[in-house]
């Protein structure tokens, strides 16, 4: 649906040279309103699956759809949705946040982190919490020598 009304948009904006008058009825934002339900549903799974490239695809989906009723509709169909708008921006936020993260960390094998010389790195990614706290102990009692 946001590709349909996005598409009717344009050709509105070429017909009329701008987006003035241009609006979304209440069928169309249920519409819009059902497919960010869906989307949800499935950034809200892929989010606690660590799927996080695509949790920012779909919350950018559902920010699109924000931007557009925002614009185009009526105050009702707005209170309605726009109340979600920054649980949606936070999941957005966050999920960037650890794709960029984690793509410093196995890009530049310590992140970060190797801008601290007496910083304690340990890559955990492929360790048991056993195998972390052994790695930890033998790395610290070294320091200690």
């Amino acid at each position: 649906m946001l590709d349909e009304i996005t598409e009717r948009l344009s050709e509105y904006q070429q017909s009329h040279d701008d987006d003035e008058g241009f609006s979304i009825n209440r069928d169309d934002f249920s519409l819009l309103q059902s497919e960010g339900i869906l989307f949800y549903c499935r950034y809200y799974i892929l989010f606690q699956m660590g799927d996080y490239e695509r949790t920012v695809i779909d919350t950018n989906h559902n920010l699109k759809i924000c931007e557009l009723v925002e614009r185009y509709s009526q105050l009702k169909d707005k209170e309605e949705l726009l109340q979600y708008r920054p649980y949606i921006l936070r999941v957005n936020v966050i999920a960037r946040a650890i794709n960029t993260r984690d793509s410093e960390d196995r890009n530049k094998k310590w992140g970060r982190l190797s801008k601290a010389t007496d910083a304690l790195c340990l890559d955990t990614t492929d360790l048991t919490v056993s195998e972390v706290c052994d790695n930890l102990e033998r790395i610290v009692t070294s320091r200690l020598k």
